[in-house]
Order: structure tokens, then C-alpha cells, then sequence
């Protein structure tokens, strides 16, 4: 049983050491022949979406083929192609195609299909990544994770991931003049070097994370691969209430996927940030809960950071990561299967 992947090379070291049929070839490109992709079961394209559009508009998979298509939907489906009415018409024929099948990561990516872009696809099904590198890190790379954070007391210091909310806030000196111990790689949008002058890879990176004392970020997509990295790692995330992030976005502007303030691809046509839109998100998520510590104010969250029992919070989150890792595991397991022996089209 073959399976083709094509994806961020992250996202196939997030799950293909759990899904065991896999075989990954070169990479898909506009000009691979029909003949190369039948080689194979099951093609899976994701990150983005917008990546199969050549194979759609070849008006592959046919009739005649023998191969399926999985199109996981792990951002915008239409991410750099907003507006496009002749790629929104490929993804509705897709859907209606019984060897095409799609699927998203977050509730989300259903939400905003269906209710912005007026694309639906049936399946309300999820597939989420375990979070897991297929990889373990060797010597070289337990090498560049002392590197990476210099200057940090990691054991007692808290990361503040370094994203765009969080240069807007100004976050880690706001932190810091509070008495928050707090370390952070740079400010947004010049956060590589100092993960690049320790030659830090993404595996490097994520464990570089984990070995802080807790992580706290604000929200600007409805989920991150980085996310599940820090989850299966036991590593707790701080990250604002509902109220708070509604609060903010009214008055600090925050980015966020799929809303107006987005001027990377997906903001024409949204709406602005809402409880709804939130709740539709991996970060609340009832059944995500375990990962996080929600906090009111800067005030709360310093006051959360003291007082929370991480040793125990740890215990809880290993074992939704025990849970997460089997129950994702044999979703992909059973997907394929479904697929490639049933020739379905919905999960």
C-alpha cells in the first residue's frame, strides 16, 4: 500500500510514524504526469489546499483512476487565492467527486468554507496532527537545543512565543516589568536569529520550547502544528480568555486568520472576531482544555503563572496526549483504510 504525501515537511514528521503504509516520493509539482500519481493508493495534500489545484484542473482523480485523493484542510482552503471563483467551482466539484475526499484539521475550517467562501464539503469530520516527530533528535541536535535559548534560565522561565500578537502587546516587556521572568527569540517579525545562529531546526526548535517552564502566546490562528508539539511534550500553554482576546482585538488591532485584520490572504470578505469564531478553534476547545490556563489581564496571568501546580498539570496533559496520540493514530489508520480498500469518499 503506497501513500503519497504532499505537505510541510513538518506536518509529515507530525504523523507519518503513526500511519505505517506511508511511502513518500519527490514532490508533486504543476507538470507530474497523471501516469506518476497513479502509482499510488492514496495522495494526500495539505498545507495548502491550493496546492492540488493542477491535478483539479486536469480533472484528476478521473473515472478511471484507481488513486484517491485526501485533501486535508490544515488552513484556509483557499489560502492566496481569495476570491477566486473559478478555484472556489475545482473544490465543489471535488467535493462532489466520490474519489476525492476532504477533511479538516480544526471545526474551523468547516465554519469557514461553508459560511465565507460558500464552499461546503459534506464531512464534518476531523483529522488533527498528533504532534509527534516521526525522528528522535541525535547528538547534533541535543547540541544546538543548548545553544538555542542563550542567556535563558529555562527551568524557571516562561516562553513567549514570537509571534505578531504578541509584538503588538509588547507582551514579553510587559511581562518583564512586572517581574515575569520571561524569554523570547527576538520580535516579531524578526524572530529567526536567534534560532538560526544555533542552526535550531523546527524538532530542535520545539524542544528547545518544551524545556521552558511553561509556554504563553496569544492566538492568531485557529491551530498551530506547534501547539500539539508542546502538548505531547507535557508543556502547558498560558493563553488569553475569550473576553480577553475579544477585548484586545477591539482595541490592540490583533492579527487573526480568517478575519479583516488578516493581510496575508484571507481577510476580504470576513467577519470580525467573535466568541463563535473563537470557539471554533483548537484553543477553546472543551476538549482541549487540559493544555491551557486561560487568564482575564495581565494581572491574572502574572498571578496564574505563581500559582499554578505544573507538576500536576503535566500529569493531566500526558495523559490527553496518551489519549490524543491513539484516538488520531487510529483515525488516520482507519481513513486509509476506508479509502483505499472502500473507495469512499466521506469520513
Amino acid at each position: 500500500m503506497h501513500m503519497y504525501m504532499h505537505m510541510h515537511t513538518r506536518m509529515v514528521r507530525a504523523h507519518t510514524c503513526y500511519v505505517r503504509v506511508c511511502t513518500t516520493t519527490s514532490s508533486i509539482r504543476p507538470s507530474t504526469p497523471q501516469a506518476a500519481l497513479e502509482q499510488h493508493d492514496l495522495v494526500i495534500v495539505a498545507d495548502t489546499t491550493p496546492i492540488a489545484r493542477p491535478m483539479l484542473q486536469h480533472g484528476w482523480p478521473g473515472a478511471g483512476s484507481r488513486t484517491r485523493l485526501l485533501l486535508w484542510v490544515c488552513n484556509r482552503f483557499d489560502y492566496g487565492v481569495v476570491g477566486d471563483e473559478e478555484y472556489y467551482a475545482l473544490l465543489r466539484a471535488a467535493a462532489a467527486n466520490p474519489r476525492v475526499t476532504l477533511v479538516a484539521y480544526t471545526p474551523f475550517e468547516h465554519s469557514y468554507a461553508r459560511e465565507v467562501r460558500g464552499v461546503a464539503w459534506g464531512s464534518a469530520a476531523l483529522l488533527r496532527p498528533i504532534g509527534l516527530f516521526a525522528d528522535q533528535a541525535g547528538p547534533a541536535a541535543v547540541a544546538r537545543l543548548e545553544a538555542a535559548p542563550r542567556g535563558a534560565e529555562r527551568g524557571r522561565s516562561f516562553f513567549v512565543t514570537p509571534k505578531v500578537n504578541e509584538a503588538r502587546l509588547g507582551l514579553a516587556a510587559a511581562l518583564r516589568a512586572l517581574g515575569v521572568p520571561v524569554w523570547t527569540p527576538g520580535t516579531w517579525p524578526h524572530t529567526a536569529e536567534r534560532w538560526a545562529g544555533a542552526n535550531c531546526d523546527a524538532r530542535c526548535a520545539a524542544a528547545a520550547v518544551a524545556s521552558f517552564r511553561a509556554t504563553i502566546h496569544v492566538p492568531y490562528a485557529p491551530s498551530t502544528f506547534a501547539l500539539f508539539e508542546q502538548a505531547q511534550a507535557g508543556r502547558l500553554t498560558f493563553v488569553p480568555s475569550v473576553p480577553l482576546m475579544l477585548q484586545w482585538a477591539a482595541h490592540e488591532q490583533l492579527f487573526f486568520q480568517a478575519t479583516p485584520t488578516d493581510f496575508v490572504s484571507t481577510g476580504r470578505g470576513t467577519a470580525p472576531l467573535s466568541r463563535q469564531h473563537l470557539e471554533a478553534t483548537e484553543y477553546y476547545d472543551p476538549l482541549n482544555a487540559e493544555l491551557f490556563v486561560y487568564f482575564d489581564s495581565l494581572a491574572d496571568l502574572q498571578r496564574k503563572l505563581a500559582e499554578t501546580d505544573y507538576a500536576a498539570r503535566e500529569v493531566r496533559l500526558r495523559a490527553w496526549a496518551e489519549r490524543h496520540t491513539n484516538t488520531t493514530s487510529q483515525r488516520w489508520k482507519t481513513l486509509s483504510t476506508f479509502l483505499i480498500g472502500a473507495g469512499g469518499r466521506t469520513v
